[in-house]
């Protein structure tokens, strides 16, 4: 499996930083634009600079590939921890909670189909 050159994460982080920032100059804020473009190009950096940038490499050993595994596991219990809470206290405000239904079903959505797809690879 060919890598990409480390030049390619600055490039798609700043690319995601004009996208946010383009959104938020025309939404009228002006100064969170321009950070947004600076922070995500600046974050690119870093990341494609340090070994946090291994992660994404095809050659990680299997101690990489398990620190990996579980960060992406521990931020997705982090997140839908967030998200209920979100729904509960949208609740208690009286409202809906709709969105975080939706973050919540798209989530469990996600989980399952990668479960079937992971499990019919093996």
């Amino acid at each position: 499996m060919k890598r990409e050159p480390r030049w390619m994460f600055v490039a798609y982080s700043t690319v995601l930083g004009l996208i946010v920032g383009a959104a938020a100059w025309i939404g009228g804020e002006r100064l969170f634009a321009v950070l947004a473009v600076a922070i995500l190009f600046v974050f690119g950096l870093v990341v494609s600079v340090t070994p946090f940038g291994t992660l994404k490499a095809s050659s990680q050993d299997e101690r990489e590939k398990a620190v990996g595994s579980e960060a992406a596991l521990i931020s997705y219990y982090v997140l839908i921890v967030v998200i209920l809470i979100g729904w509960v206290v949208e609740l208690a405000r009286g409202n809906s909670g709709e969105p975080y239904v939706w973050l919540a079903a798209i989530g469990g959505a996600t989980y399952g189909g990668a479960l079937f797809v992971l499990n019919a690879r093996r």
